[in-house]
């Protein structure tokens, strides 16, 4: 008996890690910007002992997931583009592609409750509204969440946006994407 169902064990676990998908944290999303003049770092999980090829702008990197089922490529850095490129990671059995990618400057603006402070109500916010309509600007929003220990990164709510239009946006605007603290020249062109 004993044996059997160390067997059947061994097959449930077998049969679970081939189905494992290759994922990765919700901020590598569509639209996402990837930091310029840096390496770029992808990572997520797969099956233990699983391949995984990441392909971007021309390069390409294949990796082996750790017994955990940990992976991590590492892409070279690239200069400013904002030309939209789609990203490709490729597991055993399934590809995740990743539209609308372009490499430039991330921000990261953190706060208390002004982070999350609506534009619409603020003095002349028609003319900040105005001149922050920049095409090449994106926002990565997170959700809220309080913890007093580390979080993975399966954060709930978590994803690019890239809003050509400021008025299309009906989320708050943070005070962080207002023009008065981007600069207008988002990328640096060579």
């Amino acid at each position: 008996m004993k044996s059997l169902v160390f067997t059947l064990l061994a097959f449930l676990v077998t049969w679970q890690t081939a189905q494992a998908e290759v994922s990765m944290p919700k901020f590598f999303s569509d639209n996402m910007v990837l930091q310029r003049e840096r390496p770029i770092r992808i990572w997520g999980r797969a099956a233990n002992g699983e391949s995984v090829t990441v392909r971007f702008a021309g390069s390409e990197v294949s990796v082996q997931a750790d017994r955990t089922g940990r992976w991590e490529a590492t892409l070279p850095a690239m200069a400013a583009d904002a030309t939209p490129r789609e990203m490709t990671v490729t597991g055993r059995a399934d590809t995740v592609r990743l539209t609308n990618v372009v490499v430039g400057d991330v921000w990261l603006c953190s706060g208390q409750s002004n982070m999350e402070w609506r534009l619409d109500p603020t003095t002349d916010c028609e003319a900040e509204i105005a001149a922050s309509a920049n095409p090449n600007i994106r926002l990565l929003s997170v959700g809220d969440k309080i913890a007093f220990e580390e979080q993975d990164a399966s954060i709930p709510g978590a994803g690019w946006n890239a809003r050509p239009n400021p008025r299309a946006c009906s989320r708050p605007w943070d005070i962080g994407s207002a023009s008065s603290s981007i600069p207008k020249r988002v990328f640096r062109w060579a």
